[in-house]
């Protein structure tokens, strides 16, 4: 089989292609523009960026690339081969060989009213006026994705939109405050909690009851992708003046994976204490905050992950503690 689209069916084909490959990766942009609004601490993740980036990298391959490549290249081949992937993809079928042939002999399909066309039986005037329609629905639809999410605005995590109901549990002096998938669980106080740990770089020991201040205690795996978010939001928790919360983080996994936990806390820049086979705490779920008041006792705890807005907000309820 000789590969020789005609001109019409070059030009439509590559219109196709460029429209569609612009069309998703507008949409992954503003998917990622919109997750950033909330967690802006993904623009420095480099397993978000690969992740984003590699599908940015797949889709400018699949199709914007295809579109400018040689006429007969494989690349070409290769753009023809995923306009008919797609196009047949709305009926519910598989493309078949006789369709491919039929794509590669110059056909293409209409994307608005789902029948084949050949360019070899349109007119120029009728071709610019396909390309003219499908430019200008591409145009809109690579343009909705960032309206929506201008229109809409960041996402709102239910666990920080709570934050303020546990701050008013913590305010009443007579419950500890666990906030959990956004569900709020209040428990009596079960007095001050002996905790002990080792400080990761020097091994000395560590006390919670030696404190004589408000602590916020962060668990957390080298292994947890969430709880490298939450590294860098601690990073930039503490930083009002007058704070007196003590922050410190625990590696679950110190001691198997040291030299990993301890790349995480360089690649985070927290100045947070570093603990290690810490005794007399138990979490279910990473990474978890938890708030001891300047007695030892535990005021409120925060599973998954929150900004470091919502962990000041809850470390200033408990300083207020008498």
């Amino acid at each position: 089989m000789q590969f020789d689209p005609t001109p019409n069916g070059v030009t439509l084909f590559r219109v196709n292609a460029l429209g569609f490959g612009a069309s998703m990766l507008a949409m992954f942009g503003a998917m990622f523009w919109w997750i950033g609004m909330s967690t802006p601490s993904i623009y420095g993740e480099p397993i978000v960026i690969g992740i984003f980036g590699g599908i940015a990298a797949f889709t400018a391959a699949m199709y914007v690339l295809p579109a400018l490549a040689p006429r007969r290249s494989w690349g070409y081949v290769l753009g023809w081969i995923q306009i008919a992937l797609c196009a047949t993809s709305g009926t519910g079928t598989l493309p078949t060989i006789p369709v491919l042939i039929e794509f590669a002999k110059g056909e293409v399909r209409d994307w608005f009213d789902r029948r084949p066309i050949d360019p070899r039986k349109l007119s120029p005037a009728a071709t610019r006026a396909k390309i003219v329609a499908l430019v200008g629905y591409y145009t809109v639809v690579s343009v909705l994705p960032f309206a929506a999410v201008a229109w809409i605005g960041p996402l709102e995590d239910g666990n920080t939109a709570n934050v303020a109901t546990v701050t008013e549990a913590v305010a009443q002096q007579a419950s500890h405050a666990e906030l959990r998938r956004g569900e709020l669980k209040l428990t009596a106080l079960s007095g001050p909690q002996e905790v002990r740990a080792a400080r990761l770089t020097t091994g000395t020991p560590w006390e919670l009851q030696s404190q004589s201040a408000p602590v916020a205690l962060t668990v957390w795996a080298s292994h947890c992708g969430p709880c490298q978010l939450q590294l860098n939001a601690l990073a930039r928790a503490g930083s009002q003046p007058g704070t007196t919360t003590k922050h410190a983080t625990y590696a679950l996994d110190c001691e198997k994976n040291l030299g990993k936990v301890r790349q995480k806390l360089g690649q985070s820049n927290i100045s947070s204490e570093a603990l290690c086979a810490v005794d007399g705490l138990e979490v279910d779920v990473l990474p978890t905050t938890v708030f001891f008041d300047a007695r030892g006792q535990r005021r409120a705890t925060l599973s998954g992950y929150h900004s470091a807005d919502a962990i000041d907000q809850v470390a200033r309820a408990v300083e207020a503690l008498r």
